[in-house]
């Protein structure tokens, strides 16, 4: 155990990420990252950051479904129906991300509460979001790249036509 703490505080001191929250490895590392947040007196910045993840939500989401729906014109119905697919994957993602901070402010609250169940469901959700917004980035990537949108440009048109 004398390691583990060690590596712990090494990993704590030096480098801390929000990473090492997202991706804990084991419920005992998460429990020490959480008490050494609460312990310096940095709950108030990790609160904030993830209010501030919580506005940037829609945003990412938001633009890569965007992104999506604006390759699915003019393509045919199979493609079509991929990138719808990933479209509602982008709900699937923002609600997995929302579910993910709820968790996480959850345990900081109370990081002495058994934290394995936590740590399972984290090593599933934030992965499984990951995959769906760079998924659907790739995919729509792939589609662009295949063929350019017929119809943009009465799009760039209107973009263009925005200055004030």
């Amino acid at each position: 155990m004398h390691i583990l703490n060690y590596k712990i505080e090494e990993a704590l001191n030096n480098n801390f990420t929000i990473c090492m929250i997202e991706f804990p490895g084991s419920s005992e590392f998460f429990k020490y990252i959480l008490i050494d947040i609460k312990n310096k007196g940095a709950c108030d910045y990790l609160y904030k950051n993830l209010l501030i993840d919580f506005a940037f939500m829609p945003a990412i989401y938001g633009l890569v479904s965007l992104w999506l729906w604006m390759q699915s014109l003019n393509r045919t119905q199979g493609w079509k129906q991929l990138l719808r697919l990933f479209i509602m994957l982008q709900l699937a993602a923002w609600a997995l991300d929302i579910t993910e901070n709820l968790m996480i402010l959850s345990a900081l609250a109370d990081p002495n509460s058994p934290l394995a169940t936590t740590v399972t469901l984290l090593k599933f959700i934030v992965p499984a979001k990951f995959s769906f917004v760079f998924g659907g980035i790739i995919l729509g990537l792939i589609v662009a790249a295949r063929k350019p949108i017929n119809n943009a440009k009465p799009l760039i048109v209107f973009i263009t036509n925005l200055t004030i």
